[in-house]
């Protein structure tokens, strides 16, 4: 798998629109950290995470998917 691959597939990935709608704050990230709500963090990393096991599995799908189609 190609850089070009992994950039058209990261582009018709559906989580990321998840994710870019709850990142609407960016300075929030800056806040220091006793005024930071620690359940919107937790959310946002489950969710950051949830996203990259979601990508991968499609990456492993799509290289697999190829896979047998040159056999």
């Amino acid at each position: 798998m190609n850089n070009e691959s992994i950039f058209l597939l990261a582009n018709n990935f559906q989580a990321k629109h998840y994710l870019i709608e709850h990142v609407k704050k960016p300075q929030a990230l800056c806040q220091p950290a006793a005024e930071v709500d620690k359940q919107k963090c937790a959310q946002l990393l489950h969710r950051v995470t949830m996203a990259i096991f979601c990508f991968s599995n499609y990456v492993f799908a799509f290289q697999r998917q190829s896979v047998l189609a040159v056999d």
